[in-house]
């Protein structure tokens, strides 16, 4: 694994990067389809499942905008691109939202890339470094889409891109199941001190 040659491309070269259409005020809704900005992404990317979800668009206008433009599915990144930069949330499991144009970017229509291997690259140091090149503004950070498509990520071949996803996902699972032991745990030292001090 370690001794096969890696390539250094640029991202639009295995990708696409592109946004979303462009949603206005006026078709904001109350209940709908989940329209997520950048901190709903956060949350999913922090595997909050129940995010705090405030705007929503039509269901007939969310169908309109798949057939004719897509919308992100299981497979698919987005990524952050104002405020907090470089949070990325990969899609794992089948969900119905739109977002809002750039706000976020979204990654899609993979070649020779693991979507999960970008996702852990965007989260490493040398993917970080990389993301700077594609940073403008100063009191009002963003990544520009021009940009993003000429940062260069070390290619693998998709045997070694899967091995290292496999590597890397195995450590985020018992991550997770940590943290959720430490929350199960601490729910129980609650109802602990309510029974003794309460």
């Amino acid at each position: 694994m370690m001794n096969e040659p890696i390539t250094s491309v640029a991202l639009e070269e295995v990708c696409d990067i592109t946004s979303s259409k462009r949603i206005y005020a006026s078709d904001y809704l109350t209940a709908g389809i989940p329209f997520y900005r950048g901190k709903e992404i956060i949350e999913k990317q922090k595997g909050v499942t129940q995010v705090s979800t405030e705007l929503f668009i039509s269901e007939d206008r969310y169908i309109e905008l798949e057939k004719k433009f897509g919308a992100p599915t299981v497979g698919e990144l987005l990524m952050t691109a104002v405020g907090t930069l470089g949070v990325p949330y990969l899609i794992k499991t089948p969900e119905r939202f739109y977002f809002k144009d750039g706000n976020l970017v979204w990654f899609r229509n993979f070649n020779k890339l693991n979507p999960s291997y970008l996702y852990y690259w965007l989260l490493s140091p040398y993917g970080k470094a990389e993301l700077e090149k594609a940073k403008i503004g100063s009191s009002q950070p963003a990544f520009t889409i021009v940009l993003l498509k000429k940062l260069q990520i070390a290619l693998h071949s998709t045997l070694t891109q899967h091995k290292i996803v496999s590597i890397l996902s195995a450590y985020d699972d018992l991550i997770e199941n940590n943290n959720r032991r430490i929350q199960i745990l601490e729910e129980m030292a609650q109802r602990i001190y309510r029974e003794w001090f309460v």
